[in-house]
């Protein structure tokens, strides 16, 4: 009987320890599209759907510097992050340069978007990103161009394809 009650104490008890050292594959992350990206697509179809994910993205337009009907859009610099995480925030997005221990406080971005027509229907949409980051010190303050990590324009490049209904073609180099 005592055999019989091991036994069945071992097949009760003894899956909870192993189900606890299972993992299973996390998720894979996707990697960054490539940008340039080319879509099967007008460019004034392309520049139309970029114009809406800047606007609901909350990115004024520069109408200065920007052509639309070239397909070149610039938009403003914004401030996306102010205060104590602005450097943690940059950092996420911008290869912050470690050499230097600055006292970062704010954190800007000017995101520009070309749409270049490769022939009549089909285009290219490139996205770049410049991000600075506002230093204050002893000797004053200014903004320091930080370079970008890809991750803003791989999203921004993402929402625009969303909101075509495309699904990624990458160009072939």
């Amino acid at each position: 009987m005592k055999k019989v009650l091991l036994i069945a104490s071992i097949i009760l008890f003894l899956p909870a320890p192993l189900q606890a050292q299972w993992t299973f594959d996390k998720p894979k992350e996707e990697k960054p599209l490539p940008n340039p990206y080319k879509v099967n697509l007008k460019r004034d179809i392309a520049v139309g759907a970029a114009l809406q994910v800047l606007e609901r993205m909350d990115f004024a337009l520069n109408d200065q510097a920007s052509k639309v009907r070239e397909g070149k859009l610039i938009t403003e610099k914004k401030v996306f992050i102010k205060g104590y995480n602005a450097q943690n925030q940059l950092k996420h997005f911008a290869d912050v340069p470690a050499s230097e221990v600055r006292n970062w406080t704010r954190g800007r971005v000017e995101i520009t978007v070309t749409v270049e027509p490769i022939d009549p229907n089909n285009s290219q949409i490139a996205v770049a990103a410049d991000f600075e980051g506002y230093v204050q010190d002893a000797l004053g303050s200014e903004w320091v161009k930080t370079p970008s990590k890809g991750i803003l324009e791989d999203e921004i490049l993402r929402a625009i394809l969303e909101r075509l209904d495309r699904s990624p073609s990458p160009v072939k180099k």
